[in-house]
């Protein structure tokens, strides 16, 4: 849990960082939800993944990421939000890496608490 807790620290702050090193405002509430949206669907998407034990092979996760990331960037588009660079990119990317490790590491908390190893 405390792994948990420091992969949302340290996202956060790393966060801070490459916003403002990218010079993007997050603290409106446009891009806040952008964020928001970007973040859970890495988190929820290989949570998923690891949830149901590879049963499912990670290309069907990828592709429905990709299709959810993309319907993002089409309805954008659409509504007339012109901030597709390159820069904007790459914040996207590590708000979806972030998300995987953060979920990577929820789903692995969460199975620990519900069927907790015994030390002998």
């Amino acid at each position: 849990m405390k792994l948990l807790w420091l992969s949302l620290l340290v996202g956060l702050i790393l966060l801070v960082v490459v916003d403002a090193a990218f010079k993007i405002d997050s603290m409106n509430q446009e891009m806040l939800l952008h964020n928001l949206y970007h973040f859970f669907t890495g988190c929820v998407m290989f949570s998923l993944w690891v949830w149901y034990k590879h049963k499912k092979k990670i290309t069907f996760f990828i592709y429905i990421l990709l299709v959810l990331l993309l319907l993002d960037e089409t309805i954008d588009y659409v509504r007339g939000v012109e901030h597709m660079s390159l820069q904007m990119f790459l914040h996207n990317l590590y708000l979806v890496f972030w998300g995987v490790i953060t979920g990577l590491l929820f789903v692995r908390c969460f199975k620990n608490k519900k069927h907790p190893v015994s030390k002998e």
